[in-house]
């Protein structure tokens, strides 16, 4: 005698026990993809100072000292362009403070200040290593 074996489908349990571990899965999704995206902006915002403290760095060089503005930097004043002037991952301005100071600042070198300041998120201006500092543990903090 032969025994038939039927195909059984899903049982209402299986079904319940996927549902429940897709419904326990889905918010640690989306809090890592926003954890995610905050870092994401975070990095522009700090690699954006960076290479307006590289940019400034070289105009002082350039020009032997002084003080660098945004017009001198991305050309709009008629002179060489060093930068292209960027815009902020979130809602805020890139600005470069009055003074620069006596040492030439580069981004190669994180023990020195960095000069450009990005003004946004919630906690005002700040610079690259200000950012790096207090958004880098948690970019949620800063309004990233």
């Amino acid at each position: 005698m032969k025994c038939k074996k039927r195909a059984r489908g899903l049982t209402i349990i299986g079904v319940m026990v996927g549902v429940a571990f897709t419904g326990s899965a889905i918010p640690t999704s989306v809090h890592l993809f926003a954890q995610r995206r905050a870092e994401d902006r975070l990095d522009t915002i700090v690699s954006n100072l960076a290479g307006i403290d590289v940019a400034a760095a070289q105009w002082n060089k350039d020009n032997h000292g002084g003080q660098p503005s945004r017009s001198t930097l991305d050309g709009t004043d008629g002179a060489i362009a060093h930068t292209k002037w960027p815009v902020g991952p979130v809602v805020g301005a890139y600005s470069i403070p009055d003074r620069l100071g006596s040492t030439e600042v580069t981004a190669a070198h994180h023990d020195t200040a960095a000069c450009a300041t990005f003004d946004g998120g919630n906690k005002g201006p700040m610079t690259r290593l200000e950012w790096q500092k207090v958004c880098g543990a948690d970019p949620s903090s800063c309004g990233l």
